[in-house]
């Protein structure tokens, strides 16, 4: 993957996680926006918009949303003598976060909320991995 494809999947890969992290948080301060869609997909039978219920889905949010942010502004190193920390540490966030709430979603019957996990990493795993793995191109060594 090119410098130039590697910043762009990763900026807007970044952008496109960002917005659908961002749904998380509204709909934790205003869940007559749509709970019940999202009770169905992450908390099966999970008793309804508790007060926790609410605020861990917009805490949820808020750290998605971060990630997809911190991804989205290290787009640009792609390329750079700095590029293969900046993937190596999207890379890992990524996994450790795709692993993690996959394992918990599923344990707790989320098993819809870990498959849709997927979307989130196609969006911010391919470049960041590229960037891990790429050196420097020599104009910018």
């Amino acid at each position: 993957m090119s410098p130039t494809l590697t910043r762009r999947w990763l900026a807007w890969g970044g952008a496109l996680a960002a917005v659908f992290t961002s749904s998380f948080i509204v709909l934790g301060l205003w869940p007559q926006l749509g709970w019940d869609t999202l009770e169905a997909i992450v908390l099966p039978g999970g008793g309804g918009a508790t007060l926790a219920a609410r605020m861990s889905t917009a805490v949820a949010g808020c750290l998605g949303l971060g990630l997809a942010i911190t991804a989205a502004l290290l787009a640009p190193l792609a390329g750079t003598p700095a590029a293969p920390v900046a993937g190596r540490a999207i890379t890992i966030g990524v996994l450790v976060w795709y692993v993690t709430d996959g394992a918990i979603s599923i344990g707790f019957g989320g098993w819809l909320n870990a498959v849709n996990n997927t979307g989130f990493v196609i969006c911010l795993l391919p470049p960041a991995l590229a960037m891990w793995r790429r050196p420097p191109s020599p104009q910018n060594a």
